[in-house]
């Protein structure tokens, strides 16, 4: 996620970015996504079973693909506008086979999204020969239009790994992104600090796989209440060098899952978190928060992305300690958080 904010308010605003699209036969491909909260919220439900992480609450998401109409080639497919977590498929206004970016891998392509609250373009290349000094065949791949329920987002740019050891034979998918930027106003940004992903490693079907998460358990997992990694408690994560000079807000965002799969959420579930040895608070998932937790295609998935208000009076110039504990969430699978930042606006 870029940190600082995207304003299309009144205007056609445009991103642009140059990445080497291929699309690995829906296994691997690259996803932007517009969302208007500063959340890492970034994925595609397109149907059960593909691996997805959580939805954002309003957001625009477009994902580039390969179709039999253009082989070696992607275009925008099954755009998503997101009201309120729940999504629908932006119909283009033309098929595939007439707009279509060639691809090949490590070669750059260069894209276009222009969007306003109304209306999106999808502009791309074919790829680049000559290291990204030309982009020949620059066209119109996809036009929609929207209606969007907000005019400021945040933009975010992702590689999709679907299952890649099982169904490639290769660990990872990975793009090569160059030149991204976006028009507009100047906003300032909040100022963002990150706890880094877990690093711990296990052996997995002969690979080496790595934690990115870590789990929140309490005494009904039979151990002390807190952050594992996954099975070594952990007494605190730290967000470093923050810096709390004329702040206006303090949100602590994060991805989590629950098991949602065997239990059914309510009101009851969340967690407690406290900073720097401070008061314990309690986040109790929302109304919104079990409508997404609880169904997608009538199967739950589990995924959240949170976005926690916190007192500033909490944080402190420097090192900032977190603990966390989950609330009432079933122990038979505890609960996995990630992607933790601390975001402090500035006024």
């Amino acid at each position: 996620m870029v940190r600082q904010p995207f304003d299309f308010a009144g205007r056609t605003g445009k991103i642009v970015f140059d990445v080497d699209a291929v699309d690995y036969s829906g296994n691997g491909f690259i996803e932007i996504e517009i969302t208007e909260d500063p959340t890492p919220a970034t994925t595609f439900r397109e149907y059960q079973n593909f691996e997805v992480g959580p939805v954002p609450r309003n957001a625009l998401t477009l994902r580039l693909a390969g179709f039999a109409e253009c082989p070696n080639a992607v275009a925008p497919n099954n755009t998503f506008v997101y009201k309120n977590y729940v999504g629908t498929v932006v119909t283009p206004t033309f098929n595939h086979g007439s707009g279509c970016a060639k691809t090949s891998q490590g070669l750059l392509n260069h894209f276009e999204v222009r969007v306003s609250q109304n209306r999106v373009d999808i502009f791309g290349s074919d790829f680049s020969t000559d290291n990204g000094q030309t982009f020949p065949n620059f066209k119109l791949l996809y036009s929609g239009n929207i209606d969007l329920p907000f005019t400021r987002g945040y933009v975010h740019f992702n590689a999709k790994n679907h299952a890649t050891v099982k169904y490639l034979s290769i660990p990872d998918v990975v793009y090569r992104w160059d030149n991204i930027g976006f028009d507009g106003p100047v906003i300032p940004a909040s100022r963002g600090y990150e706890i880094p992903d877990n690093a711990t490693t296990t052996t997995y079907n002969g690979h080496v796989v790595q934690n990115l998460g870590y789990w929140l358990a309490d005494a009904n997992r039979g151990v002390s209440p807190g952050i594992y990694s996954p099975t070594t408690k952990i007494d605190a994560l730290t967000f470093q060098n923050v810096n709390t000079t004329g702040i206006s807000s303090a949100k602590l965002t994060l991805n989590a899952y629950f098991n949602a799969g065997v239990h059914k959420a309510d009101s009851t579930w969340g967690i407690s978190y406290r900073f720097n040895g401070g008061s314990w608070r309690n986040y109790n998932l929302t109304t919104g928060d079990l409508a997404v937790v609880n169904y997608f295609a009538g199967a739950p998935l589990g995924m959240l992305s949170l976005m926690i208000d916190v007192p500033m009076t909490d944080i402190v110039s420097g090192t900032n300690k977190l603990e966390l504990i989950p609330l009432n969430a079933p122990m038979d699978y505890p609960p996995v958080v990630t992607n933790m930042d601390l975001l402090l606006g500035v006024q």
